[in-house]
């Protein structure tokens, strides 16, 4: 005798275990593009960011002055150009540091810091301990930071960033990012649109010390 296997059909739409799994799904589903969209939104952000801070750095390159760049000159350096003007004078310094771009008036600076920390070395020297100062001491700012404590932060780790991939770094670039910070966070700030903040080389150089 033949045995009639009847075959079973499944409403998979009024099963209640089928529902539930479809509506898990749908909720990882709808996670997973709603991540999607934020890593979107942040990497859009982020490259806006960087476009803006492009666009002013190109800006400030064209208007630069005929004496160009202003460089980032280390501590340690200082110390050798001050070290220089004390014992031949300030403008032999400025001739003889002329790949430096420094000013007269910046190397005097350097050459009163150079004498002053001699001095105090000195004091507290034992008799015939021969006085070296390889580095001025760093000038603390007594002011905030003209973008303010969060976008200076944002400013200095972008410069940082920079010298690693081996860019030059000036009052250009500078203020180009300065601009580009502000202009993508809070363009209220700048003296343009209202407000009191002006990115200019004075305020790059002190950025640079």
């Amino acid at each position: 005798m033949a045995c009639i296997t009847t075959p079973i059909i499944v409403n998979f739409r009024a099963h209640p275990f089928v529902t539930v799994k479809k509506m898990a799904l749908y909720k990882y589903f709808k996670s997973s593009a709603g991540s999607s969209t934020s890593e979107r939104s942040n990497s859009r952000s982020s490259t806006s960011l960087e476009k803006e801070i492009e666009k002013e750095e190109t800006k400030s390159v064209k208007s630069k002055t005929k004496r160009g760049e202003y460089l980032s000159i280390s501590q340690e350096e200082k110390a050798k150009i001050a070290k220089y003007a004390s014992e031949n004078g300030i403008s032999k310094a400025v001739k003889h540091f002329a790949d430096k771009n420094v000013k007269e008036s910046t190397v005097r600076g350097w050459k009163s810091a150079y004498e002053t920390e001699l001095r105090e070395r000195r004091k507290s020297a034992a008799p015939g301990e021969g006085i070296v100062v390889d580095s001025l001491p760093v000038k603390r700012r007594g002011r905030p930071p003209l973008l303010g404590q969060k976008w200076d932060q944002l400013l200095q780790e972008l410069i940082i960033a920079k010298r690693q991939r081996s860019v030059p770094i000036g009052t250009s670039v500078v203020i180009g990012t300065g601009r580009g910070i502000l202009l993508k966070h809070n363009r209220s700030l700048l003296e343009e649109y209202g407000g009191t903040v002006t990115l200019d080389k004075e305020w790059a150089k002190s950025v640079l010390r």
